[in-house]
Parts: structure tokens; C-alpha cells; sequence
């Protein structure tokens, strides 16, 4: 199973072990990493000291991890040999897509493909020799594991939240209220009083903001002359046959 993320961030790692769970309808007792550091605070091997984030993850699966050892790498020879092998077998041809939804969803139809292949040697094709295994997994708990990275922001008078390095907008109606933020490897959802209230395309780019035009509707009708120049319906990128349509009227501005 493969799957791509933009970011090595821990929302994205934490959402890669779900996906691939669900793939595989159950949880390896053990799992194998190099000493990565979305999963280890300090040191290596089996002295390593596990983030408090992954720890709290690792628990919830119920599975157990091993980490490599610094220039041993007959320890990791297993992991980085499937890198290559998801490399040369997964992502060639190199996949032409608009973005990480279609791109997932070709290495998907890919990883699938490969079920049917034998590999030399063997008595059955991978699919079959898989199902052997899967009784060995350890059942997916009842509730997934949240992997979102939270905190709370203030929407300031643009009716914008504050989310790593960047800004996303809100209806206008909770500006200078204190919102909820769940930033995930490739959406970030705001929530007001437990209710969702936004949700965005995460911004890996700093200084960047994020606007739905749908968020500024009630303003803009209390404010017409300033609908034209407004940030919000620039970001929306209106067909040219709006812009046409309002300079032919008589009043633009009330369109």
C-alpha cells in the first residue's frame, strides 16, 4: 500500500498508518521505522524515546515499534528496499495528475494491480498469499484515531483564523471570535461551538490566505461599491463574464 502526502508533517504520517490500516482492514503487531523524527524525540534504536504524539498513536492501534540503529543498515534494509520497489513499481510511469486526490487515487488502482501479480519463487499470486495473512492483523479499534494537529485562534476583523503560517477565512459573523482549528495533512476544518464552520485546502506556502467568497456574501450586500475590489471576490477568480456583465449595467455596483 502507498499513498502520497505534500508534507512529512505528523498529521501526514499519522493519516498514512490510517490509510493504510483501512487498506488493509487491521493493524501489523509491529512496525519498522528508520528514526524518524515525527516518530522519535531522542536517540536511536532501542533506546529510542518516542514523541509524545506517536506514543499516543502507537496506543491507540495497539502495535508495537521498532527502530533502527544509526549505520546499520542491515537493520533498515527491508524498509528501504520497498521504498525503491514503491518507486520503480507504484510511480512508473510517472503519474500526470492536477492534484494529491487524483494522484492517490492512480497509486490506489496500482497497489491493487499488484495483488494479482506471483512474484518468482512463490505458490500464488500476492492477493492470495495476503489473505493468508490478514487473520494475524490486530482489529481496527471502533473509533479511528483523530490525526488533526488542534489549537485555537481569534478571527481578526478580516474574518480570518491563523493556522501555520497562514490565514483562512470564516463567515464574517464570528469576527473577533475564538475558533477551533484542525489543520489535517490536506484540509484545515474550523469549528465554532463544536460546530464545523469552515473548511479549506491546507497552504503549504507561507504568508498565504484563504478565502471563500461565501463567507463575505452578507457583508458585500450591505457594501456593494466595494464588491469589485474586494480580496474575497479577487481569490474567487469570477469568469470574465461577470466583470463584463457589471461594467454594461447601469448600476455596477448593485448588479
Amino acid at each position: 500500500f502507498v499513498v502520497a502526502f505534500p508534507s512529512q508533517r505528523a498529521e501526514a504520517f499519522f493519516e498514512g498508518h490510517i490509510s493504510a490500516f483501512n487498506y488493509f482492514t487491521g493493524v501489523p503487531s509491529r512496525c519498522i521505522y528508520d528514526n524518524l523524527k515525527t516518530a522519535v524525540k531522542e536517540g536511536f534504536g532501542r533506546y529510542a524515546k518516542e514523541q509524545e504524539g506517536f506514543h499516543r498513536f502507537r496506543a491507540h492501534y495497539a502495535f508495537e515499534s521498532s527502530f533502527c540503529n544509526v549505520s546499520e543498515g542491515h537493520e533498515k534494509g527491508l524498509v528501504e528496499n520497498l521504498v525503491g520497489w514503491a518507486r520503480r513499481n507504484i510511480l512508473v510511469p510517472v503519474p500526470k495528475v492536477k492534484d494529491f486526490t487524483e494522484l492517490n487515487e492512480i497509486i490506489l488502482q496500482r497497489c491493487q494491480r499488484y495483488l494479482e501479480h506471483t512474484v518468482r519463487g512463490r505458490e500464488a499470486n500476492v492477493g492470495t498469499l495476503w489473505r493468508q495473512e490478514q487473520s494475524k492483523l490486530i482489529p481496527l479499534p471502533k473509533t479511528p484515531f483523530d490525526p488533526a494537529r488542534l489549537l485555537e485562534s481569534e478571527a481578526d476583523r478580516y474574518a480570518t483564523v491563523s493556522f501555520d503560517g497562514n490565514r483562512y477565512s470564516v463567515p464574517v459573523s464570528l469576527s473577533g471570535e475564538t475558533l477551533t482549528i484542525k489543520g489535517y495533512a490536506q484540509v484545515v476544518k474550523v469549528y465554532y461551538q463544536g460546530k464545523e464552520v469552515a473548511k479549506h485546502e491546507r497552504i503549504y506556502q507561507k504568508g498565504k490566505t484563504s478565502y471563500q467568497l461565501s463567507h463575505y456574501l452578507n457583508l458585500l450586500e450591505q457594501r456593494p461599491r466595494s464588491v469589485w475590489n474586494a480580496k474575497p471576490v479577487k481569490a474567487a477568480g469570477l469568469p470574465d463574464c461577470f466583470y463584463r456583465f457589471a461594467k454594461a449595467a447601469t448600476d455596477p455596483d448593485r448588479v
